[in-house]
């Protein structure tokens, strides 16, 4: 008995075979989720997003945790607008000045070709691990790319410091800044001020305003997790307020800004 295949066959099966090898070597694809050997994921895919009203004043915020919809200010800045103008919130948790490039947001934030871009990072940054942690030096210069990219492009961009921590003494005042965290939102102010671009100190904001409202107050416009409360993240109260808070800072430091946003409520 003839134990060979026919032509046909053979030719199928090894076309079979070569594809499935390549999906197996093939990279991911930029934007989609791929995952540690222990199956955390660790590239969230791209959202897509589109403007509006192509007249308006198209602003696009670019930051981590304490910028995005569902743990920062971002909400409350956007409720902020006027209807002249919109706001797209690219921020997104755990991502640093390097993972934020690295996954195509910042790529994406330009091809919005929006008027304005907020940008601060920071958080995660500073923090030791080593899929988002970013040194002092080279945090410096990927804030300084960030500004050039965005000039090249005909962008405004304002660079602005992260929410302070809330960490509190006993008698219920906020304790002051850690050194490593004061040094890259330093390090922030020095890029401004070295490329002549606007800067929203937002972390000095977000520090006067923890300490005004008080503990009790602040614990309750702070996202909580076992029981424990965040410090560093805030529950959707707490984003509208802070949020509406750097709106006004805004409009009160960024005079050509001021067209597109609220007055202050009475």
């Amino acid at each position: 008995m003839n134990d060979r295949q026919p032509p046909q066959r053979t030719l199928l099966r090894a076309i079979a075979a070569g594809l499935f090898c390549a999906i197996l070597v093939a990279p991911p694809v930029r934007g989609q989720t791929t995952s540690d050997p222990d199956g955390t994921p660790h590239t969230a895919p791209l959202e897509s997003y589109s403007w509006r009203n192509p007249a308006s004043e198209k602003i696009v915020l670019v930051g981590d945790s304490t910028v995005q919809s569902t743990s920062g200010w971002g909400d409350g800045f956007a409720a902020s607008l006027k209807a002249n103008a919109e706001c797209i919130n690219l921020a997104k948790g755990g991502r640093s000045t390097r993972t934020f490039r690295e996954e195509g947001r910042w790529a994406q934030a330009l091809a919005l070709h929006p008027d304005v871009i907020l940008l601060g990072f920071g958080h995660n940054d500073l923090q030791l691990k080593p899929d988002r942690h970013v040194d002092l030096a080279d945090f410096r210069i990927n804030l300084l790319r960030f500004v050039k990219e965005a000039r090249a492009a005909g962008i405004r961009i304002v660079l602005t410091t992260p929410i302070a921590y809330r960490r509190w003494n006993k008698d219920g005042s906020l304790r002051p800044v850690a050194p490593l965290v004061d040094d890259y939102d330093r390090a922030t102010r020095d890029i401004a001020k070295q490329e002549n671009i606007p800067f929203l100190d937002i972390a000095t904001l977000s520090a006067a305003f923890y300490q005004r409202i008080g503990k009790q107050a602040m614990d309750s416009y702070s996202l909580h997790s076992h029981d424990a409360v965040d410090p560093a993240h805030l529950n959707r109260e707490g984003g509208q307020a802070l949020g509406a808070l750097i709106a006004q800072q805004a409009r009160a430091e960024l005079r050509w800004l001021a067209p597109y946003i609220l007055p202050a409520p009475l």
